[in-house]
């Protein structure tokens, strides 16, 4: 299998200008890169040519990819990440101004005398 180089997607860091590159990150890049060459392979070969090794390298490399998908799920709960986009921003309590019709007095009210 020919060895492909293939580029990442990460961020690049502000202060330095390098790629980000987590080890997560390599490890998905590398498999996705060897189902495709797996996918070429198996796309380009006729019917006639499909032996026993390639359908038995096929399903390994789809068995591994969902191994490590459930890895990488697990030491993601692990780290106690929330999937992403599931945290919400707490909602702000607005405190309204409860606008009075009454008009405004300055002078203060006249206490009534206590009832006998």
């Amino acid at each position: 299998m020919p060895s492909t180089e293939y580029a990442t997607d990460a961020a690049t860091d502000p202060t330095t200008g390098q790629i980000k590159r987590s080890a997560g990150m390599m490890q998905a890049y590398a498999l996705r890169q060897l189902a495709f060459d797996l996918a070429r392979e198996v796309g380009l070969a006729k019917d006639s040519e499909l032996t026993d090794t390639l359908r038995t390298r096929a399903q390994a490399v789809t068995g591994l990819i969902r191994s490590w998908a459930e890895a990488d799920e697990r030491a993601r709960i692990a780290r106690g990440q929330p999937l992403p986009g599931s945290r919400r921003p707490e909602r702000k309590t607005s405190k309204r101004r409860v606008a009075s019709i009454a008009p405004i007095s300055l002078e203060p009210e006249p206490k009534a005398p206590p009832a006998t």
